[in-house]
């Protein structure tokens, strides 16, 4: 049935990561709600949910990102000089921005998977596969920011003292996505704990076929 594919799919997402594409792969799917359907859904929890930004950034936070510099004199001449101007300009970059923000996430998908493609190239996997890996783990990236927030609240809401963990946020956000490719990589194409590892350095700062 419909809710036990959800419920599978749902719980070896979290619990046993890169397992639905082990399964793909071997062509036991039946089972599953399909990875790229959970890809889409997250895709727009994200967009509606998440107040962290980092695919959709807007106008004032594009001016205190690293790179900054080398747009803030630009801007502020705008800003200081005519104010409806500067105005009319962040609306209509923050409205673009959440168009191309959506646009990039899917088209990293396959770039990511040609990246993965090319560290597994040894083993026996099809392009598909690989692809699914990809959505597998932009799907993480996408409802993990809304998980950890919510989950952060809530303790710090039962244990006030534990105020560490919402100023630790985007390091508890970067541990979390390390350990979920790490464990993606390590069951999706069964290799080694160290073998797994290769593809952690590649994504940090970002066979016989059965039929069930």
């Amino acid at each position: 049935s419909l809710d036990s594919k959800i419920f599978n799919t749902i719980k070896y997402f979290f619990i046993a990561p890169g397992k639905q594409v082990q399964d793909f792969h071997l062509g036991k799917r039946k089972r599953y709600f399909s990875l790229i359907s959970l890809f889409f859904i997250f895709n727009v929890l994200y967009f509606l949910s998440s107040s962290l930004t980092d695919f959709n950034l807007s106008l004032t936070e594009q001016l205190h990102q690293p790179y900054s510099s080398l747009i803030t004199p630009e801007v502020e001449k705008i800003a200081v000089s005519k104010t409806p101007e500067f105005k009319a300009l962040q609306s209509k970059y923050d409205t673009m921005s959440e168009t191309i923000a959506k646009s990039a996430i899917i088209l990293s998908v396959p770039l990511f998977a040609l990246f993965v493609m090319i560290i597994n190239y040894k083993r026996n996997y099809f392009v598909q596969d690989h692809i699914m890996f990809a959505v597998n783990i932009y799907a993480f990236i996408l409802i993990w920011p809304i998980i950890s927030r919510y989950l952060i609240n809530a303790i710090v809401w039962l244990v006030p003292t534990l105020t560490i963990l919402s100023d630790n946020y985007f390091n508890i956000l970067l541990f979390g996505q390390i350990v979920f490719v790490w464990f993606s990589q390590k069951n999706a194409y069964a290799c080694s704990k160290l073998e797994a590892l290769s593809l952690i350095h590649i994504s940090e700062p970002t066979r016989p076929l059965y039929i069930s």
